[in-house]
C-alpha cells in the first residue's frame, strides 16, 4: 500500500486519557478533520474514527484543552494514550472582553442562525430506552418477581454505577441540544468564547438547574440571558483573556 491510500484509510481507534487526580469521565474528543466527535468513559477510555495525521481535540472545563495528530505509531496500533492535566484557574491578571449582545433579548434572539447538528458528528439522544437505561432495567428487575439482580448489583454497586452513566448521557445530551440549537459561531461572535471552549462553557452553564428547563421548554431568551450571566465567571475560571 502507498503512503497516499494508506494516509487516507479509516479505522476506528481505541484511546485511553489518562490524570493524575480528577477522574476523566465525559471529556470531548473531537476529530478536527472528520469533524466527529466522542465521549470519554469513567475510565478515561473511548473510541473514535480516525486517519493518519488527523487531529484529535480533547476538551473539558477541568482539564486543559490538548490537540494531537494521529501518527504512524498510533494509527498501524490502533492505539492512543494521552495525559491531560488540570486547567489553570488562577491568573494574576484577566481581561474580559465587552460582550457583543446588545442586552435586549427579543433583539439578540432573532440574530440567532440556525446550526447543523452534523457539525460534530454527535446526534441528539433518540427518544425511547437508551443502552445505559437498558442495562440499569436489567440490573433492577428479574424474572419470576424475586428481585435477585436487584439485591445482587446493588452490593457490589453496579446500580449506582449505571445511574451516574445515564445521568451523564442526559447532560451531554442537553448540552449538544443547546449547541446545535444557537450554534458555534453565536457563542463565538456574540460571547466572544473560543471555538475550542463552546462546549465547555455550555457545561458550565448547565450546572444551573434553569438550563434544562429552559431548553426543553424551548425559552431562548431566557436561555441567552443564563448565558450572559456566566460568561464572566467561566472566563476568568478558565483564564480566557
Amino acid at each position: 500500500m502507498n503512503f497516499s491510500a494508506f494516509s487516507q484509510e479509516l479505522k476506528l481507534l481505541q484511546g485511553h486519557i489518562l490524570t493524575d487526580s480528577i477522574e476523566p469521565s465525559n471529556i470531548h474528543v473531537v476529530n478536527l478533520s472528520l469533524k466527529e466527535g466522542v465521549t470519554s468513559d469513567d475510565s478515561g477510555k473511548f473510541y473514535i474514527r480516525a486517519r493518519l495525521d488527523d487531529s484529535l481535540l480533547f476538551s473539558s472545563v477541568q482539564f486543559q484543552n490538548s490537540i494531537i495528530r494521529i501518527n504512524k505509531e498510533q494509527f498501524e496500533t490502533g492505539k492512543i494514550q494521552i495525559k491531560l492535566f488540570p486547567a489553570q484557574n488562577e491568573l494574576d491578571e484577566v481581561r474580559i472582553s465587552d460582550l457583543k449582545l446588545s442586552g435586549v433579548l427579543d433583539k439578540d434572539v432573532a440574530r440567532i442562525e440556525i446550526f447543523d447538528r452534523t457539525e460534530f458528528g454527535i446526534p441528539y439522544a433518540k427518544k425511547g430506552l437508551t443502552q445505559t437505561e437498558r442495562k440499569l432495567q436489567t440490573a433492577t428487575t428479574s424474572a419470576g418477581g424475586i428481585p435477585l439482580d436487584l439485591l445482587l448489583n446493588t452490593f457490589n454497586g453496579k446500580i449506582k454505577m449505571l445511574k451516574k452513566v445515564k445521568a451523564n448521557d442526559e447532560l451531554s445530551a442537553s448540552v449538544i441540544k443547546a449547541f446545535d440549537s444557537f450554534g458555534r459561531e453565536f457563542f463565538e461572535r456574540e460571547l466572544d468564547i473560543p471555538e475550542t471552549e463552546v462546549l465547555n462553557f455550555l457545561y458550565y452553564c448547565a450546572r444551573d438547574q434553569n438550563f434544562s428547563i429552559f431548553l426543553e421548554s424551548e425559552l431562548n431568551l431566557e436561555l441567552i440571558d443564563l448565558f450572559r450571566k456566566n460568561v464572566e465567571s467561566f472566563r476568568e475560571w478558565r483564564g480566557i483573556n
